[in-house]
């Protein structure tokens, strides 16, 4: 029981993290001076 609640709680964190990198992705292609003069400060 132990092992499958560590592969749910590892495929929520593993899919919110891939969200946020597409969201992350989109928004560096419609804003990329944005996301770049926040990145580099």
């Amino acid at each position: 029981m132990e092992k499958w609640g560590v592969l749910v709680w590892f495929g929520v964190v593993f899919k919110g993290r891939l969200i946020t990198l597409m969201l992350w992705s989109l928004g560096l292609i419609s804003q990329p001076h944005f996301y770049m003069s926040a990145y580099l400060e």
